[in-house]
C-alpha cells in the first residue's frame, strides 16, 4: 500500500516538475517574444507614421499646385475679359476704367486670396494698381514689371518669389493680354506667401509639436511657423544659430529634397517652441509642389519621442501581461487537462463557425462591391450618353466588316438622327455609303487608309439630309478597338457657313484687285500727265512761232516744213509714251524669264518727270546680271508702287537733298535682295507690320487708299514666292524684297 502511494507521489512530483519546467520555459518565451514584438511594433509604428506624413506632404503639395493652377486659370479668363472689354469700351474712350472695374471686381470675389492686381501696357508702364500708394515700390519692395520678356516663356506663367518686407514674401503670376489692333498689355497678380500659408499649410499639425513648412528648390524657407526664419536658407540659419551641432543628417536630407523627389527621413534638430532649446530626434516626410517652372518642397515633421513613448507604454503593458499569463497558465492547466476533449471539440466547432462567418463577410463584401460597380457603370453609361449626344456635330460609330467591304453603322448621336430625318432603328445596321451617296468606294477606302495610318485628314463631301436637302460637310475619323472589334468614329460637321465665308473672301479679294487696278490707272494717267507736260509745252511754242511767222509774212515753205517735222516728232514722242504705259499696265501676260534691273529702269522711266520736278537724287546699284522667272509687268508695277510711295513720303522734305537708293544684290541661297531706301518721313512707331494690311494708309486727307502696298505684298508672296517688309533704318525708310532666282516652274 505504501509502495503504491510512493509511486503515486513520484508520478505527481514528476508531473509538477514537468509543469514547472513548462511554466518557466513559457515565461522566458513570453518575455523574449514581448521584447521582439516591442522592436517590431516600434519600427512598424514609425514606418506607418512616416507614410502618413508623406501622404500629408503630397496632399499639401497637391493643394498648392491646384491653388496656382486655379489662379493661372483666373488670369487666363481675366485676359479674355480685358481684351473683350478693351474692344467694347474703345469707342467710349473709357478703356482703362473698364480694366480697373474688371480687376477690382475680381479682387472682391477673391476675398483676400489675391493681395494685389496690376495692369501694364506693352511698354511696361503701370496703367492700373489695386494699391495706389505713392512710392509703393520703395516702401513694399515690390519688383517692377519686367519690360524685356523672354520669348520662349508661356503666355501665362508664375514668377519668382520676392520679398516685400522683412519676413514677408510674395509671388506673382504674369499674363500677356493681346488686344487686336491696339497692342499688347500685361496683367500681374501678386499673392502673399503668408496668405497661401494660412489657407493651405498652417492648419497642419502632427502630434504635440509637429508642423508643416515649405522651402523653395534652393532650400530657402518661404513658409514656416517661426516668422524669423522666413527668407533664410534652412541650413545656413540652423548652423548660424547652433554652430556646435552636427547637422550632417539634416543637410543630407535637404539635398535629397532639392532633387525634386518625395520621401521620408530621420534626423536630429530642435523644436522652435521649446523655451530651452535642446537636441531632439525627429522624423519627417517631404514632397515637391511644382509651381510654374520651379518647385517648392513641402515638409511635415514630427517628434520621434512621441512614437517611442507610445511603443514603450506598449512594451510595459506587455510585460505586465507577461507576468499575469504564467499565473493564469497554472490555473488553466488543471482545467485544460480536465476539459481537453471538450476544448478540442469546442475549438473545432469554433473553427467551423469562423469559416462560415468569414465566408458570409466575403459574400457581403462581394455584394456591396457589385452594387458599387453597377452604380458606377450606370453613371458612366449616362455620362457617355450625354457626351455622345452633346454638341452640333453628327457622330457615327462604324463597325468594319472586312469580309464584305462594309462600314456598318452601329451607333449615332441624336443630332445625326434629327438632321437625317430618320429613326435610329432605320439607320443602325446599314452601310455608311448609303448615307454619303456621292463618295465612291475607292475614295472611302483611301480616306480610311489615311486615318488608319495616323495621318490627320479631313474629307469634304456633301451630306443628303431630310427632305433631300444637301449641305457641304467635312468628315474626321478616329479608329479604336472595342472588345476585339475594330471600330471607327466619324465626326461630321456642317461647313455651310465656312463655304459662304470663303466665297465672300474671294469676292472681297476680287474687289481689292479691281480697286488696285483703278488706283494703278489713276497713277498711270498722272504719270502720262507728267510725261506729256514738256512735249506739250514745246508743241505750244512751235504753234505760237508758226502763228507769229504767218502774221509777219515770214512763213516760208522751208520754215513751214521744218515746223511740221518738229511737230510730228513731238507727237510721235507722246505716242511712244502712251504705248509704253499701255504695255506696262497690260494685265494679260504669261510668266517668263526677265531681267529685274531692266524692269526697275522701266519703272523709273514711268516717273522720270516727277523725279526731275521734285529734284530727287535716284541711285541704282547692281552687282550682277540676274534672271528671275515670273511676271515682268507685275514686278515693274511693284517697283512703281514703291517709288510713288517714296516720292509721296519725301513731298514735305525741304531742308535736305531728297534721295532714293535702289540696291540689287545676290544672296548665297539662290535668291536676290532688292532694297529701296528713301530719306522721307519715317514710318510711325509700331506700324511697320501694318503698312501692308488692306485699307491701311499713313497718308493724310484721304490721299491713300490702303490698297497699293497690300497688292504689292500679295504679288511678291503669291506670284514670286518671295517676302517683303518695310522698316525705319538710320534715317531712311527701307523696303526690302527677297525673291528666288531662276525659280523652278512648278506652278505651270
Amino acid at each position: 500500500m505504501k509502495r503504491n502511494n510512493l509511486k503515486l507521489y513520484q508520478r505527481i512530483q514528476k508531473s509538477y516538475r514537468g509543469i514547472t519546467v513548462t511554466i518557466v520555459f513559457l515565461i522566458i518565451f513570453v518575455f523574449f517574444a514581448t521584447a521582439v514584438n516591442y522592436v517590431d511594433f516600434r519600427d512598424r509604428l514609425v514606418e506607418k507614421e512616416q507614410q502618413q506624413l508623406l501622404t500629408i506632404a503630397k496632399s499639401t503639395a497637391g493643394h498648392l499646385e491646384d491653388f496656382f493652377a486655379e489662379k493661372i486659370s483666373d488670369a487666363s479668363v481675366l485676359t479674355q475679359i480685358i481684351a473683350e472689354d478693351y474692344n467694347d469700351e474703345l469707342a467710349k474712350g473709357d478703356v482703362y476704367t473698364s480694366i480697373s472695374r474688371s480687376l477690382e471686381e475680381y479682387l472682391k470675389i477673391q476675398n483676400g486670396k489675391v493681395f494685389e492686381m496690376q495692369y501694364y501696357d506693352e511698354k511696361g508702364r503701370l496703367i492700373f494698381d489695386s494699391i495706389p500708394l505713392s512710392g509703393r515700390y520703395e516702401k513694399l519692395g515690390l519688383a517692377a514689371f519686367p519690360t524685356e520678356i523672354d520669348s520662349n516663356r508661356e503666355r501665362i506663367y508664375v514668377g519668382d518669389v520676392f520679398q516685400i518686407s522683412p519676413g514677408e514674401l510674395a509671388i506673382d503670376i504674369l499674363a500677356d493680354v493681346h488686344v487686336p489692333n491696339m497692342g499688347n498689355g500685361h496683367l500681374r497678380m501678386i499673392i502673399l506667401i503668408d496668405d497661401i500659408y494660412n489657407m493651405k499649410v498652417s492648419s497642419i499639425q502632427v502630434g504635440k509639436k509637429g508642423y508643416a513648412s515649405v522651402k523653395d528648390s534652393t532650400g530657402v524657407l518661404i513658409m514656416h511657423p517661426k516668422k524669423e526664419d522666413i527668407g533664410q536658407n534652412v541650413m545656413v540659419a540652423r548652423k548660424n544659430e547652433f554652430p556646435d551641432y552636427d547637422w550632417s543628417e539634416l543637410e543630407a536630407l535637404v539635398e535629397k529634397q532639392k532633387e525634386g523627389e518625395a520621401g521620408t527621413g530621420i534626423y536630429h534638430s530642435f523644436w522652435y517652441q521649446d523655451e530651452k532649446r535642446h537636441r531632439v530626434k525627429k522624423f519627417s516626410a517631404y514632397a515637391p509642389a511644382f509651381i510654374g517652372e520651379d518647385f517648392w518642397v513641402v515638409t511635415v515633421s514630427m517628434d520621434y519621442k512621441e512614437l517611442s513613448d507610445l511603443a514603450t507604454n506598449y512594451f510595459y503593458t506587455n510585460i505586465i501581461l507577461a507576468g499575469v499569463i504564467p499565473l493564469l497558465l497554472i490555473l488553466l492547466m488543471v482545467y485544460i487537462f480536465s476539459l481537453k476533449k471538450t476544448l478540442r471539440f469546442i475549438e473545432n466547432e469554433q473553427k467551423y463557425i469562423e469559416k462560415v462567418e468569414n465566408l458570409n463577410k466575403e459574400l457581403a463584401r462581394d455584394i456591396e462591391e457589385r452594387k458599387v460597380l453597377e452604380s458606377a457603370l450606370y453613371a458612366s453609361k449616362e455620362r457617355f450618353k450625354q457626351l455622345f449626344n452633346a454638341g452640333s456635330d453628327l457622330i457615327f460609330v462604324l463597325s468594319v466588316i472586312d469580309d464584305y467591304g462594309r462600314y456598318e453603322i452601329v451607333r449615332l448621336n441624336d443630332i445625326a438622327c434629327k438632321r437625317l430625318g430618320r429613326e435610329r432603328k432605320e439607320i443602325v445596321g446599314i452601310d455608311f455609303k448609303e448615307i454619303i451617296q456621292d463618295i465612291s468606294k475607292e475614295q472611302l477606302e483611301m480616306f480610311m487608309d489615311k486615318v488608319a495610318s495616323g495621318e490627320e485628314y479631313i474629307h469634304e463631301t456633301v451630306l443628303t439630309l431630310d427632305e433631300g436637302n444637301q449641305v457641304p460637310v467635312e468628315i474626321a475619323a478616329q479608329i479604336f478597338t472595342l472588345e476585339g472589334q475594330k471600330m471607327i468614329m466619324l465626326m461630321t460637321r456642317d461647313i455651310t457657313k465656312k463655304k459662304l465665308e470663303e466665297e465672300q473672301l474671294e469676292k472681297n479679294r476680287a474687289l481689292l484687285i479691281y480697286k488696285f487696278r483703278l488706283v494703278a490707272m489713276g497713277e498711270m494717267i498722272a504719270n502720262i500727265t507728267h510725261q506729256w507736260r514738256q512735249p506739250l509745252g514745246r508743241l505750244s511754242l512751235i504753234i505760237s512761232n508758226l502763228q507769229d511767222a504767218f502774221s509777219h509774212d515770214d512763213l516760208s515753205p522751208e520754215y513751214f516744213e521744218e515746223v511740221v517735222g518738229k511737230s510730228r516728232s513731238i507727237i510721235q514722242e507722246m505716242s511712244a509714251v502712251i504705248d509704253d504705259f499701255r504695255y506696262f499696265f497690260n494685265p494679260i501676260q504669261e510668266r517668263a524669264l526677265f531681267n529685274p534691273e531692266r524692269q526697275i529702269n522701266t519703272a523709273l522711266e514711268m516717273v522720270r518727270d516727277r523725279i526731275k520736278i521734285d529734284e530727287v537724287d535716284v541711285t541704282l546699284e547692281s552687282d550682277d546680271n540676274y534672271t528671275v522667272y515670273g511676271y515682268p509687268n507685275q514686278f515693274s508695277q511693284v517697283i512703281l508702287n514703291i517709288l510713288n510711295n517714296s516720292l509721296d513720303a519725301m513731298a514735305n522734305i525741304h531742308e535736305k537733298q531728297r534721295k532714293i537708293t535702289i540696291c540689287l544684290e545676290s544672296l548665297l541661297d539662290h535668291r536676290i535682295q532688292l532694297s529701296i531706301k528713301n530719306n522721307g518721313e519715317p514710318l510711325p512707331e509700331g506700324l511697320e507690320t501694318k503698312v501692308f494690311d488692306p485699307y491701311f494708309s499713313t497718308k493724310k486727307d484721304k490721299d491713300g487708299t490702303g490698297i497699293g502696298l497690300y497688292m504689292t505684298k500679295m504679288i511678291i508672296e503669291t506670284n514670286f514666292n518671295g517676302t517683303i517688309q518695310m522698316q525705319n533704318e538710320a534715317g531712311f525708310v527701307v523696303t526690302q524684297i527677297i525673291i528666288p532666282v531662276d525659280e523652278v516652274r512648278d506652278n505651270e
